[in-house]
């Protein structure tokens, strides 16, 4: 499933409710389990943020929030992020 086809789009602040998206990394041959999740939300100040947490599955990890200058920004940002993921070889869970 494509999270990012089925984001609504109904005009100023469509991403507000969105869920997030969720990825896994696991390879048991090098003790690797990871977690990625990323999403869209409106900070108190009406500015876009993405919002990106991982680590290892279990923990709490670490999580960074990016402020970008417009909804479209922060679409274009998310989209580049799961392509990363992808290509690193993230696998998304629904």
């Amino acid at each position: 499933m494509d999270a990012l086809a089925s984001m609504p789009d109904s005009g100023p602040m469509s991403n507000q409710n969105s869920l997030p998206i969720h990825f896994l990394k696991i390879d048991p041959c090098n003790n690797m389990r990871r977690f990625y999740t990323l999403s869209i939300q409106p900070n108190l100040f009406g500015e876009w943020c993405v919002m990106r947490s991982w680590g290892r599955i279990g923990t709490l990890g670490q999580s960074v929030q990016q402020t970008v200058l417009n909804e479209a920004s922060a679409n274009a940002l998310l989209r580049r992020l799961v392509a990363v993921r992808r290509k690193r070889g993230y696998e998304e869970v629904a």
